[in-house]
């Protein structure tokens, strides 16, 4: 059997509308995906700034303690990766490293958390018109099959291909459809986590420069 003529026939009878179909079923896999991120970095929100000046005050108030209590007030992920370094004793002070540690431990779980559903979009964002291509090379495939079989051009074989294509065409438009939104999506959320991990970094810092400026006080206690 010939190859070319099997797949044109596969084609033809497939049409354009199952590939609507899929397209379809991507669109509201990326509207779930959209809502969902949306949902979650809105309960995740929060200055760094904000942050930054809680922690010293807390730092300057009453200690490890008190940034233990400032931080654990908010749900952004730079005060959960703080808090993570501070708590990796429990209620001991924990060391330089193991807070370093710690928090470089916590700021890959909270990337990971982040990132989670960006790659869909990102796959949805450069694949959907392409796949809407095929619907339209599919639909233009199945019309000049069409056409073929009327035995001629008229005007009314004529009405009939142009409708078709114009049909064709649609796949093509909503393939573009679904993926503005995902492209829309994907960098505005992408530009969202790395500023929260941005955060994170810089309110990392800070705990551990207040937590070698006091290994180093507690090690001149101890010379004197």
């Amino acid at each position: 059997m010939n190859l070319v003529e099997s797949t044109k026939n596969v084609m033809v009878h497939t049409g354009a509308q199952a590939v609507l179909w899929l397209l379809f079923g991507l669109s509201v896999v990326s509207l779930a995906i959209i809502v969902e991120r949306a949902v979650a970095f809105f309960r995740a929100r929060g200055s760094v700034d904000a942050l930054r000046a809680a922690l010293g005050q807390a730092f300057r108030a009453g200690g490890l303690e008190a940034a233990r209590r400032a931080m654990a007030q908010s749900p952004h992920p730079a005060a959960q990766v703080v808090l993570r370094g501070m708590s990796v004793r429990g209620g001991a002070r924990p060391t330089p490293k193991e807070a370093e540690e710690a928090m470089g431990a916590e700021l890959a779980n909270q990337k990971t958390k982040l990132d989670q559903g960006l790659g869909v979009l990102a796959t949805l964002g450069s694949n959907s018109p392409f796949i809407g291509l095929f619907g339209t090379v599919v639909g233009i495939v199945g019309a000049f099959d069409a056409l073929g079989k009327q035995g001629g051009v008229g005007a009314a074989s004529a009405g009939v291909v142009m409708a078709s294509i114009g049909e064709a065409l649609v796949a093509t438009a909503v393939g573009i459809g679904v993926a503005v939104p995902a492209v829309i999506a994907f960098n505005f959320f992408s530009r969202r986590a790395k500023a929260s991990l941005g955060g994170a970094e810089v309110l990392s810092r800070e705990l551990l420069a207040y937590l070698e400026g006091g290994s180093h006080g507690d090690q001149h206690a101890v010379g004197e």
